[in-house]
């Protein structure tokens, strides 16, 4: 499921690359509430591999404030309401993020307070065969990766192969990561599309990208993630394929680097549109 924490912001200034103080603050709450969830998930059996949860970049009103920092740099001050989605297709994976993070009551992100208020559950689409997606947020994006280089919607990285076709492969590689997992779920979300576990490798998974905008195809970002510079890049995209890729991307995201904060995904095709 989809899960959305309402936080109110201290003061302070993030950087502007706050995702992996976010994913470290996850972790940081998740353990203390489940040290045994806790540790599988970041140095147990899945570190290093597919986490099968995502989050989204965070979101307030009033909007951000770009500011200079006393290092120098550029980092945000944040509007007093603020709000950030979690999602997994493991249950117990948002239970005990839900419950840490009301149990503690705050999240501490790059040494700016947020105060927790509540959590909610979001509203799960009617799945189609065909839906458009795009990233979630003011400023979400997606990172599209293979063998460590990024490519864009418009393939402009000709050594690279095409970005629909390596989303799609990474949506069939997060339903193989999930069988390793949980089994059981995957079995009841392939019985609902008549497919079996045979099925995934051969399944037709087609990403059509959309305009961000009319003279707009997608925009691009770039982040800092363990002292690694990151480019990612927001557009919308039609996904036709069976239910079950569907609930894949809606509760793991879309491409890479969703544990660190890129690919968390919501219905609709531009900003803004309702």
């Amino acid at each position: 499921m989809q899960i959305e924490f309402h936080l109110e912001a201290g003061e302070g200034v993030t950087s502007c690359s706050y995702q992996y103080g976010i994913s470290s603050a996850l972790y940081h709450r998740l353990s203390e509430f489940n040290p045994a969830l806790g540790k599988m998930l970041h140095d147990g059996e899945s570190k290093n591999r597919l986490k099968l949860f995502v989050f989204s970049c965070m979101n307030s009103e009033p909007h951000p404030r770009l500011v200079d920092t006393a290092k120098g740099t550029k980092g945000f001050i944040w509007g007093k309401r603020c709000w950030l989605r979690f999602a997994s297709v493991v249950p117990e994976i948002v239970f005990n993020m839900s419950e840490a993070l009301l149990s503690a009551g705050k999240l501490e992100i790059d040494g700016v307070r947020f105060s927790v208020k509540r959590v909610e559950m979001v509203r799960q689409p009617d799945f189609q065969t065909s839906m458009v997606y795009r990233p979630f947020g003011q400023n979400g994006m997606i990172v599209c990766r293979y063998n460590g280089k990024t490519q864009f919607p418009d393939n402009s990285e000709k050594d690279l192969p095409d970005c629909a076709h390596l989303l799609a492969e990474n949506l069939r590689h997060k339903l193989l990561r999930f069988h390793e997992v949980r089994p059981d779920i995957l079995s009841n979300y392939l019985s609902v599309s008549d497919l079996t576990l045979y099925s995934i490798r051969d399944l037709k998974i087609e990403v059509e990208f959309l305009p961000l905008k009319p003279d707009l195809p997608y925009r691009t970002g770039l982040f800092e993630i363990k002292n690694t510079h990151q480019r990612a890049f927001r557009a919308p995209f039609r996904l036709t394929a069976p239910e079950v890729v569907h609930r894949i991307a809606w509760l793991c995201g879309a491409g890479s680097l969703n544990s660190q904060g890129f690919g968390f995904l919501t219905t609709g095709k531009q900003e803004g549109e309702r």
